[in-house]
Order: structure tokens, then C-alpha cells, then sequence
């Protein structure tokens, strides 16, 4: 009794369904009502493209939800539901398409968004060209919008780089201007990940080049920040202005670009009339900013342009220890003899901050070895201090006064040494003959020094020398 019941349920099952999938092809204008439920169909005997399920959606939405196989699970419950659903189409009335109000697209996932069933991949990320074709000629909703990230099918095309999808989706009136989470339209996205041809596409369809995220981004602006040089251009060709600022932080394309060390980018961008010497809103000039970044091939193409930045670059690169950069900047026209607010000049630093190839490209390029900070020390006083004596022997080569004495104190370079404890610039001075008692203006030894602050070694080298 049960099989032949089994039998009759199979056999009304497979009427049900021709009929009512042939009926929806046929009946193409037929709509669902989307607050009571969203219809779908799925035969893996019926219909098949390119290998896929295609499931054939009214009024273009789906939602995220079970998918049921009817030939699989032949039960008295999916006949209900087909017949449910059969007896509940209804044609819905037209509403006015308003492409700049989202909500009225709005869908979990729409139809043009995911397709397949199985492990619901997305049409417009698989490139899925035919499945889109099926939808969309039986109505799916082009602009359709996730619910909650508000995105696009456009949007999903562009991401995975589907031109031939963007080009069917703007074809069927996907709308090129629409945006989603930060504000991001399909060209900002396109600009954002350097895909060159979709942003033709995008702009021959009348994307706005001028459009800013809520971040204030143009896509130059992303463009020029990561470095994608062509599609720069591509941007810079049909119109995108090269000196725009960014209305959140001021920056131009240019600063974008010269902060994050694209070279090619900087270049493209000069060539095409970007200003040198526009600050962002922090009042940095892209030098200046390129420099604080270390983007050493960056500032070499500006300064070569005639680009001037402050000439605290220097010092900040010297107190950063930035080799390179410092290279860059000297040969690039800085001074490096220029003082600091303190009155220090960049070899001061150096010295202090035991910087020995910073020191030596200083000294190499005419840094005074005999000048001054604020409290009158000298670059040799301040290796006596850090103990560096790579730099104190660098110096003393090039005629630093072994005896110099700070203005305030009247200490010497063994003194500091002595009162440091760094035994090996001690043993250097006294070896280059500098006065083991010299005394600063309050009398002091560095003998004295030495023994007060607990160093013994040092005051046995300074004793074992005639130290006093």
C-alpha cells in the first residue's frame, strides 16, 4: 500500500512541477509579493545552464535560506509548498524606479547576487554571464541592494574584476553611481584595487570622476594612494582634477601618493600639473610628508622638481636615524650645518644619538665639526656622552679640539666621558692627549667625576695617565 502511495505522490510531484515551471516561463511578468514570501524553483532534471542550477526567481528576489531538492526529498510537504506557492502568484503593481533610493531594491542577497543553490556562489563573482542573462530577462532587479551592506550587483562585478558582467549589468541599467558601506561607488572600488579596464568601462558609462566616499576619497585619491600608475591616468584622462583637495584631510592626489612612496605615481602626477607645494590640513607639503615616511626615492623625484620642505627634515631624519633619508635630503640642497630651535646643528644629534654612518655622511658633506648647541658643547662632547667612539675618532680625524669646553659648565670631552663611564672614548681621548686634568668651573676632576659616580675602571685609567 505505502509503495504504490509513494508512487502516486512521485507522479503528482512530477506534474506539479512541469507545470509550474513552464507556467513561470510563460507567464514572464508574473511577480511575487515580497512580504509574504520570496518564490523560487530548483530542478536539477528540468533546467541547466553551463552546468549549473538555475533557479528561477519572480520580482527578482531570493533570500538567504534552504534550498529544497525536490527530486531528492519526494515528500507530501514540498508538493504542498509547490502548490502553496503556485496559488499564491499574483501580479504586482508597477512601482517608480528611484536608482538613488536603495531601499527600494533592498534584499538580503538578491537574485543577481547569488544563483546557484548549491553552495549559493555569487553570479557576479563566478562570472556566471548566461545565469545573469536568464535573470535579468525575466525581470531580476539590476540595482537590487544587499540589505545590510547595501551593495550592488555592479558592485560585486567590479570587485572580482568581471568586466564583461559590469558591461551586461550597466547594458540591462545597472546604476554606474550607486554606493555602498563608506560611501564607495563601483569606480572608487575599481580605482581602489588598480583595475584599469573596468574604470574605462565605468567612466564611458558616465561614472562621476569626481565622486568622494564619506572619507572624502576621489578615486584618483585611491588610485594615486596605492600606486596603480595606468590606472591613474586612465583618470587623469578623462577629467579628474590633479589638485583636488580631499575635504576631510586636504590632501591632493599628489600628498596621497608621495606619503605611501609610489615614485612612478608622484612622476605621472607632476607631469600633469600636480602642485608642489600644497599642504593637507596638518600644513605638511608632500615632500614633507614623504620624508617623515621615509620615502627616500619619493623625496629625491620631488626635491628634484624644485620641491622645498622644512628645513627641520633633516634634523627629524637624523634623530630617527634615517641613513638614507639623510642621504637624500643633503644631496637633495639641505644645509647641514642648519640649527635646530635648541640651537643644535644635525652633527650634534648624530653624535648624541651614536649614529656613526649619519656622523660620517654629515661630516663628509661639510658639517661643522667645531660648532656649538645652546649650552656650547660640541659634537665631540656629545659622542663623549653617548660613548660612542667610532664617532669621537671620526671627529677628532677631521680636528675636533680634544680640550673644547662646554660654555655653562666648562666641562671637556673626557670630563662627560669620565662622569659616564664610557671607558671607551676615556681611553681614546687620553690616548690622543687630551688634559686628564682639566677641571670644569666647579673644580671637578675627571678623576673625580669618575670616582664620585661609582667608576672605578675608568678612574684607574685616568690615574694609571697622571689623572689627579
Amino acid at each position: 500500500m505505502f509503495p504504490s502511495l509513494f508512487f502516486v505522490f512521485d507522479l503528482l510531484f512530477l506534474i506539479c512541477s512541469c507545470c509550474c515551471s513552464f507556467s513561470l516561463l510563460l507567464l514572464t511578468p508574473l511577480k511575487t509579493d515580497s512580504r509574504f514570501f520570496n518564490f523560487y524553483i530548483t530542478s536539477r532534471t528540468h533546467f541547466k545552464l553551463n552546468g549549473s542550477i538555475i533557479i528561477y526567481f519572480i520580482n527578482g528576489s531570493v533570500n538567504t535560506g534552504n534550498s529544497y531538492d525536490f527530486i531528492t526529498f519526494l515528500q507530501v510537504v514540498d508538493i504542498l509548498f509547490l502548490i502553496f506557492c503556485f496559488l499564491c502568484l499574483r501580479t504586482d503593481h508597477e512601482q517608480p524606479e528611484d536608482k538613488n533610493n536603495c531601499a527600494h531594491h533592498q534584499k538580503r542577497w538578491p537574485d543577481l547576487h547569488f544563483v546557484r543553490t548549491e553552495n549559493w556562489d555569487a553570479t557576479t563573482l563566478d562570472g556566471y554571464l548566461e545565469v545573469a542573462r536568464v535573470l535579468l530577462e525575466h525581470r531580476a532587479d539590476v540595482n537590487a541592494c544587499h540589505l545590510e551592506a547595501g551593495s550592488t550587483p555592479l558592485h560585486y562585478a567590479v570587485i572580482k574584476n568581471e568586466r564583461e558582467m559590469a558591461e551586461l549589468l550597466l547594458t540591462h541599467g545597472a546604476d554606474v553611481g550607486a554606493t555602498y558601506r563608506n560611501g564607495e561607488t563601483p569606480l572608487h572600488l575599481a580605482a581602489d584595487r588598480g583595475y584599469r579596464d573596468i574604470v574605462e568601462v565605468l567612466l564611458e558609462r558616465g561614472a562621476d570622476v569626481n565622486a568622494r566616499n564619506r572619507d572624502g576619497e576621489a578615486a584618483l585619491d585611491e588610485a594615486a594612494e596605492k600606486g596603480y600608475r595606468d590606472t591613474s591616468a586612465v583618470l587623469l584622462e578623462k577629467g579628474a582634477p590633479v589638485n583636488a583637495r580631499n575635504p576631510e584631510t586636504g590632501a591632493t592626489p599628489l600628498n596621497a601618493a608621495a606619503a605611501r612612496g609610489h615614485a612612478e605615481v608622484v612622476e605621472l602626477l607632476l607631469a600633469n600639473g600636480a602642485d608642489l607645494n600644497l599642504r593637507d590640513r596638518a600644513g605638511r607639503a608632500p615632500v614633507e610628508n614623504a620624508a617623515r615616511l621615509e620615502q627616500s626615492s619619493v623625496v629625491r623625484v620631488l626635491l628634484g622638481k624644485g620641491a622645498r620642505g622644512s628645513p627641520a627634515l633633516l634634523e627629524e631624519a637624523v634623530r630617527r636615524g634615517q641613513t638614507r633619508m639623510v642621504e637624500v635630503l643633503i644631496a637633495g640642497g639641505f644645509d647641514p650645518n642648519a640649527r635646530t630651535k635648541a640651537g643644535a646643528t644635525p652633527l650634534n644629534d648624530a653624535a648624541l644619538k651614536g649614529y656613526y654612518e649619519i656622523a660620517r655622511i654629515l661630516v663628509g658633506s661639510g658639517a661643522d665639526v667645531h660648532a656649538r648647541n645652546a649650552e656650547g658643547a660640541t659634537p665631540l662632547h656629545d659622542a663623549a656622552l653617548s660613548g660612542s667612539r667610532d664617532i669621537a675618532a671620526l671627529l677628532l680625524e677631521r680636528g675636533a679640539d680634544r680640550d673644547a669646553r662646554e660654555s655653562e659648565s666648562g666641562a671637556t670631552p673626557l670630563y662627560d666621558a669620565a662622569s659616564m663611564g664610557r671607558i671607551e672614548v676615556v681611553k681614546l681621548l687620553v690616548e690622543k692627549g687630551a688634559d686628564v686634568n682639566a677641571p670644569n668651573k666647579a673644580g671637578q676632576t675627571p678623576l673625580k667625576a669618575a670616582l664620585t659616580n661609582g667608576f672605578d675602571t675608568v678612574a684607574a685609567v685616568l690615574r694609571a695617565n697622571g689623572g689627579r
